[in-house]
């Protein structure tokens, strides 16, 4: 709340997003912590480009007209907002926010969703399995299974 300004200022934390647990537990190197709530490069990342949560007077939020209610299915509601609050006079305020964690969950990204909506879904989802040293192990490992066989 101390980040948000009435009139002068909004808050857009960045949040840090958890890795897929299966991810996470099979492939963190010894010495990494791996516990869900533990902030490393194993565990999740901080997403920048996020921007469902903001800390907003009601004044301001109305300001720049709210959330668009015409936006349907997973996401761009919070985009649209985010750079309504840029093009106003109110200073947009990001910051690396560690008591802030996204809990990891699979997202369902519906085929009916618009050609921009299902790509950010999609890229969303694939950004929260694991880092690039960890999916490296596991296809590593799923075409050491595969060549066994």
């Amino acid at each position: 709340r101390n980040n948000a300004v009435f009139g002068s200022q909004v808050y857009y934390p960045i949040v840090f997003a958890q890795f897929s647990p299966d991810m996470v537990h099979d492939y963190t190197p010894a010495g990494y912590d791996k516990d869900p709530l533990a902030i490393n490069k194993y565990t999740g990342h901080w997403v920048h480009y996020g921007y469902g949560m903001m800390c907003v007077y009601k004044q301001d939020y109305a300001a720049v007209g709210g959330y668009n209610l015409t936006i349907q299915g997973w996401g761009g509601e919070d985009v649209d907002i985010f750079l309504q609050h840029t093009k106003s006079h109110l200073r947009v305020f990001r910051a690396m926010d560690p008591g802030l964690i996204h809990i990891y969950h699979k997202k369902h990204c519906r085929s009916s969703l618009s050609a921009k909506q299902y790509k950010m879904c999609t890229d969303s989802n694939s950004e929260g399995l694991g880092n690039v040293s960890q999916l490296f192990r596991h296809i590593m490992n799923l075409t050491e299974r595969f060549n066994e066989e």
